[in-house]
């Protein structure tokens, strides 16, 4: 591994389009300044890497997607279960 990274892009957006201001969503802009304010893309990418890290096909994690929608509500009614435990 080495000591030194260089990474080299471009973007054919307009500059700023994937720079979002965190007081649209109710946040000081403090939020932003000091990196806490992500961009979707940044998401999608983590995922993609831990998805191809892990070995994970589309295919799979669409299939993971549709047992966690369908069991769902199964898991509503259990944290409300567990809420109502004195």
């Amino acid at each position: 591994m080495g000591d030194l990274g260089l990474v080299v892009g471009f973007d054919k957006h307009p500059r700023g389009a994937f720079d979002p201001d965190p007081r649209i969503v109710g946040l000081g802009r403090w939020y932003g300044d000091v990196g806490m304010m992500l961009t979707t893309q940044f998401f999608a990418m983590k995922i993609q890497r831990y998805m191809a890290e892990h070995g994970i096909s589309a295919s799979g994690q669409l299939t993971h997607a549709t047992v966690d929608a369908l069991n769902g509500p199964k898991r509503e009614k259990t944290a409300d279960i567990i809420i109502a435990i004195p």
